[in-house]
């Protein structure tokens, strides 16, 4: 009994082994020839003998095939969570791409309410540089009146964020730009509390202090221009224009609401 049952396994194993070797072109595969005595066809002879190891191991107390099979683990599928983020981003850009003149134009000029907050920060750069001033020519009369309006950095946040990042009126293109100029001016905040509350008071009497806070508020002015800027211009040109540690949460956002 046990010797039939082994030398059903070993026939199972060189049938396999010549399957698989043929597949490869390593070997001439048996199976393609006829049984010489019975007529039969290897395949069938390997089905045949692939019954009789089940039959056999079933008795030896070896699980059967078809329970092997039927408790094998399910493939597992993508991500979902990667698979929404991806279909989330290609959705923002995509709808960039096709949004409107109106979404052009509110996406660009949101990006002025964090320029407009941050030129506090231009004041050691603009010094320093006199021609770069020529740059805010334009935006002189937005500049006084801006100035001139108490709480007016308040005012436009709240219309920024209801008006333009909350509104489903608008594409979520504009809603993500609008976002983003929200999280931008949201970010100057973090300079302006460490200025008022880390910053201690003699540390502007050194040459080597006032230098460093003097570079500070130029790394903090040019980070807002260029992000600005490159906002802008990628909104006019109808693009999703990602800002640097901003633009994920400002996705996210807009895309949850």
């Amino acid at each position: 009994m046990m010797l039939a049952s082994w030398l059903c396994c070993l026939g199972g194993l060189f049938i396999a082994s010549g399957v698989s070797l043929s597949q490869y072109g390593m070997v001439k595969s048996p199976l393609r020839h006829t049984h010489p005595s019975s007529g039969m066809s290897s395949t069938n002879a390997a089905i045949c003998s692939g019954v009789c190891l089940s039959i056999k191991t079933q008795k030896i107390g070896v699980p059967s095939l078809d329970k092997a099979i039927a408790t094998a683990p399910k493939s597992v599928k993508p991500t979902t969570a990667l698979a929404s983020s991806s279909r989330r981003r290609t959705s923002v850009h995509a709808r960039g791409e096709a949004a409107s003149k109106i979404d052009r134009a509110v996406s660009a000029a949101a990006y002025l309410v964090p320029l407009l907050d941050g030129l506090r920060y231009s004041k050691f750069l603009l010094r320093d540089f006199p021609q770069l001033a020529a740059v805010f020519v334009p935006l002189t009369p937005l500049i006084k009146l801006y100035l001139s309006v108490p709480y007016a950095g308040l005012i436009l946040f709240f219309v920024l964020y209801f008006g333009i990042a909350q509104n489903r009126r608008f594409s979520r293109f504009a809603r993500f730009n609008g976002m983003q100029a929200i999280l931008l001016d949201v970010v100057l905040n973090v300079p302006a509390l460490a200025e008022r509350f880390l910053l201690p008071a003699e540390a502007l009497n050194s040459s080597v202090g006032l230098w460093l806070f003097i570079q500070a508020y130029n790394t903090v002015f040019l980070y807002l221009f260029v992000s600005a800027l490159y906002g802008s211009i990628s909104s006019i040109m109808g693009k999703a224009g990602r800002i640097p540690l901003i633009a994920n949460a400002a996705e996210a956002s807009s895309s949850n609401f």
